[in-house]
């Protein structure tokens, strides 16, 4: 015989569904705690016949185990013709987002499900919503919609039923532990009326609320730079490590201020609840950062004074050259000048402090740092004029005469380069990634979740979470066994 599951929130009228075609009479009820904690398995009393399995409402934010349970359970029931995703009638785009939700766990099973929609009478434009509803589902790989009124039949909804089930094929689904533990929320506090959830949920929101407030004032400055600016990429360079120091600090006062719970979770052995919204907190901060990197980034880069617009690659060769003077124009790959106007350039790095006032970013050298930069230029030069001299003799050595005979000229090669002919105006810029080689801000990783002791705290959990959930299946399954019996 087919068989159908339903699935729905709680409220969503799947149980007064399951009712009307089996002739059952299970408790129902609009929201608040799912009144179906349980599979049931019974068959349609019209039409052709098939078995229909209802499961728990989703939602609840206590008996998580037991909804989530009952519904993989239910799939479990040997090869199914549908999964029959029940919503209830509202507006038609938040029905289409919330099958969206719903069926992402079913994205390998899109062509078993049909989208059931109740309460389908209290539409004002019925005609209207049916067509936006079936064409945004469709958009969605989900070709198999259901109408349905609360003043119709068992006998017409079986009858309905009965013709999309003409065109099923039986298949057994089988989740995959990485598909439900991705899409079905499973984190069981074990805290009944969840204070502790709310609490910790809460007080991420306002740190998140917090450090953007600052995020926004520190994009604002960044984009309002002018490419002129001076001293841009030492600025730019301070303000990244202001937003680290920011983030830092949020975290800090997060894990301060919830400490107390900390500790409550983690006498009752429970402390994954801290742990998962901490680390939540952690990669929105990480996501923010990364925004402020890339930016910096494209700042960079289009600032004509930036280390980025003096390295190119040769055409000929994929050599990679640092510009110098003698680059200018036409040149040779290779190349030897006599002088190099950067290290003429060279001035000793500025260092800022960053503070906010107001809406705005003020940058202030810091002083302190530059009298101690001079006092370790002092020290170092002698050595400074001794390494040039070193190099320049190493260089004389490795000089090469090599004689091109398309222009009829022997020029000086260094240890490097192939000779040819190039345009330092017309050469390869390197890529993103080659840049990226360059560039590593030590930002972005810091604040991601790579290191072993969290990979392997995740994994406890999550098989925590496994086992938990397989002794709820096993006690469904063996109530849903019994319901055989009868039936």
């Amino acid at each position: 015989m087919p068989q159908i599951v339903l699935i729905g929130k709680i409220g969503s009228g799947k149980t007064t569904l399951y009712n009307k075609i089996t002739g059952s009479n299970e408790k129902v009820q609009q929201g608040g705690r799912s009144v179906t904690l349980a599979a049931f398995q019974k068959n349609s009393i019209y039409g052709r016949g098939f078995t229909v399995l209802d499961t728990p409402g989703i939602g609840a934010q206590d008996d998580k185990m037991k909804c989530y349970g009952g519904i993989l359970a239910a799939l479990s029931e040997g090869p199914l013709n549908r999964i029959m995703i029940v919503e209830n009638h509202a507006r038609v785009d938040y029905i289409v987002k919330e099958i969206k939700e719903r069926t992402k766990v079913f994205a390998r099973y899109k062509p078993m499900i049909t989208a059931v929609i109740t309460c389908f009478d209290f539409s004002e434009n019925p005609q209207n919503d049916k067509e936006f509803i079936i064409n945004n589902l469709a958009k969605l790989n989900i070709r198999s919609v259901m109408f349905v009124g609360i003043k119709d039949s068992g006998i017409s909804i079986c009858q309905q039923i009965d013709q999309i089930l003409l065109k099923s094929v039986q298949q057994q689904v089988e989740l995959l532990d990485s598909e439900y533990l991705t899409h079905f929320d499973l984190n069981d506090y074990e805290d009944k009326d969840g204070q502790f959830q709310y609490q910790l949920e809460c007080d991420s929101e306002d740190s998140l609320r917090e450090f953007r407030k600052v995020f926004n004032i520190i994009q604002q400055t960044i984009t309002e730079f002018p490419n002129t600016e001076p001293d841009l990429s030492n600025k730019l360079q301070a303000l990244i490590q202001f937003t680290k120091s920011q983030t830092e600090a949020i975290v800090n006062k997060f894990l301060k201020k919830n400490d107390h719970i900390y500790q409550k979770l983690l006498a009752k052995e429970n402390e994954f609840a801290m742990y998962l919204v901490h680390n939540q907190l952690k990669k929105e901060l990480a996501n923010d950062i990364e925004k402020i990197v890339k930016l910096t980034q494209k700042k960079l880069q289009s600032n004509a004074q930036h280390c980025f617009n003096y390295i190119k690659k040769c055409n000929f060769c994929n050599a990679i050259w640092l510009k110098v003077d003698g680059c200018e124009g036409l040149t040779y790959c290779g190349s030897v000048s006599n002088t190099d106007i950067l290290q003429k350039q060279e001035e000793a790095p500025q260092q800022y402090d960053v503070k906010i006032v107001g809406i705005k970013i003020i940058l202030e050298v810091n002083l302190l740092y530059l009298k101690r930069v001079a006092e370790i230029q002092k020290i170092a030069i002698k050595e400074i004029v001794y390494i040039k001299a070193l190099v320049a003799q190493k260089a004389q050595k490795q000089k090469r005469n090599v004689f091109r005979a398309q222009s009829g000229k022997t020029i000086t090669l260094g240890e490097f380069g192939c000779g040819q002919l190039i345009n330092w105006n017309t050469m390869i810029p390197l890529n993103e990634g080659e840049l990226n080689e360059l560039v590593d801000p030590g930002l972005i990783d810091y604040y991601r979740i790579q290191d072993d002791e969290v990979s392997r705290k995740m994994h406890l959990y999550k098989q925590a979470l496994i086992s938990k959930l397989e002794k709820e299946i096993n006690l469904q399954k063996n109530h849903l066994k019994n319901q055989k019996k009868i039936l």
